[in-house]
Order: structure tokens, then C-alpha cells, then sequence
């Protein structure tokens, strides 16, 4: 098993929270998971003007004796996204990791957050969070790998909410 496929198996090259620098399940090779992440709780929901709602939780991070519940809310308006982290635990660091497609103008200049596309522009203000874009890569497919962007927020909280809002050009 090659570093670049274990690498694209990492917790931190998905869209979600990394805890302690940790994986959320054991992969030890290339089709083999050890340790697998159990949901715990999961949920979702059409609320009022076609608002949708998901939750989940898991467990990759608990041990016997320690660690932490992740658990994700997302809830999708016509024009906005929020995401809802939450820890539940005990952990000393955590990343929660937005990916973004190659074809996109990702920038973050003052805790500001714009992402253009063809036909859209997407944003977040980021006050009062610890952030900043990273390059790494996307596979579409076996043995290919685009150079993109990545959002990666610190927690300094057990809970973090990020609102991203978008709009037509």
C-alpha cells in the first residue's frame, strides 16, 4: 500500500472533524479498517420552507477510558449551509476540514472566506475562529490526484457553527 493511498484514506482528507491529529477509524491498509467509527445517532428532517436537516454522531474518537463524541448537524436553506460540530468529551486538539473542488477560486483574506465558481460565489465570515486554506488533492479516480484547497478551522470550543451563504453571478 502506497503513503499517497493511506494519505487519501485519512480522516483529514474528507469533510469532517479530525481529533488529536487522530483518524476516526483504524485503516492499516489498503481495503482494511480496524477500529471502525460506530453511528451512534443519526437523524434527519424537511422542516418549514424546504429546510433540510441532517444529524449524526460517532464514536471513532471514544476509547474506554477517554476521548470524544463527534457529531455533525447540517442544515441547508435555499442559499445557506450551516455546519454544527460538537465534541463531546474529552480531546486536546481538533480540525474540522471543508474540501473544495479544483475548478474553484478559493480565497481567505481576514477571516473572510469566498469561494467562486462559473456561476455562484460562496462565503463565510470567519471571526473569532483560528482558520486558514491549505493546498492538497483531490482523486477523482484511481491514480489521479488535482492539487485543490482545503478549509481547515481549530476548534478553541467544544461546538463550532461555520455558516457558508452563496448567491448566482
Amino acid at each position: 500500500l502506497s503513503s499517497k493511498r493511506l494519505n487519501q484514506r485519512k480522516t483529514a482528507s474528507h469533510n469532517t472533524v479530525e481529533v488529536d491529529g487522530k483518524d476516526s477509524s483504524q485503516v492499516w491498509s489498503g481495503f482494511r479498517v480496524a477500529k471502525r467509527a460506530s453511528i451512534l445517532d443519526k437523524s434527519s428532517s424537511m422542516q418549514r420552507k424546504g429546510r433540510i436537516f441532517l444529524h449524526a454522531s460517532h464514536d471513532g474518537y471514544k476509547s474506554k477510558f477517554s476521548g470524544c463524541i463527534h457529531t455533525r448537524s447540517l442544515t441547508f436553506d435555499t442559499n445557506r449551509l450551516i455546519v454544527n460540530d460538537n465534541l463531546d468529551g474529552s480531546y486536546r486538539s481538533a480540525k474540522s476540514f471543508f474540501h473544495f473542488h479544483p475548478d474553484l477560486n478559493v480565497t481567505l483574506e481576514n477571516n473572510k472566506l469566498e469561494v467562486e465558481g462559473q456561476d455562484f460565489l460562496l462565503y463565510s465570515n470567519l471571526d473569532g475562529f483560528k482558520s486558514k486554506i491549505c493546498e492538497t488533492y483531490w482523486h477523482p479516480e484511481f491514480g489521479i490526484s488535482i492539487l485543490n484547497k482545503r478549509l481547515e478551522i481549530t476548534f478553541d470550543c467544544r461546538q463550532i457553527e461555520v455558516v457558508f451563504d452563496w448567491c448566482k453571478k
